[in-house]
């Protein structure tokens, strides 16, 4: 069934609005899809080498005690780097140069070490 030119006029226009309201959403009813993006793909790498350090944490007790030091070392980065990708993209880590000169800004209370840090900077330490 064919739409009336009035039809067909004001399904524009709401498609005009949608777009120019939410690209992504418009884009999304269109079918096209954006990029996946690679953050998933990450999270298992990083997974799996969270697993293979602590199989040569646990496997070097028996081989060699280097080996058990890298699995250690390969487990720990693999844990950092897990919880830096789960904070959300964007979000600052509390202790981030940047967040701090926020809180400072915003006159909100600073922790104990920030503000000895602050007493140290003003009595001459460097």
């Amino acid at each position: 069934m064919a739409l009336s030119e009035q039809e067909q006029r004001l399904l524009d226009q709401l498609e005009a609005s949608l777009t120019a309201d939410d690209p992504a959403l418009a884009s999304t009813l269109r079918g096209e899809t954006p990029q996946t993006p690679a953050r998933p793909r990450r999270a298992g790498g990083l997974v799996l080498g969270f697993v293979v350090g602590l199989v040569g944490l646990v496997g070097g007790v028996q081989v060699h005690p280097v080996v058990s030091l890298l699995g250690f070392v390969v487990m720990l980065i693999s844990a950092v780097m897990i919880a830096d990708h789960t904070r959300p993209e964007g979000q600052l880590s509390p202790q981030h140069p940047a967040q701090r000169a926020q809180r400072r800004a915003a006159g909100l209370d600073l922790d104990q070490l920030d503000r000895a840090a602050e007493q140290w900077r003003k009595e001459g330490g460097r």
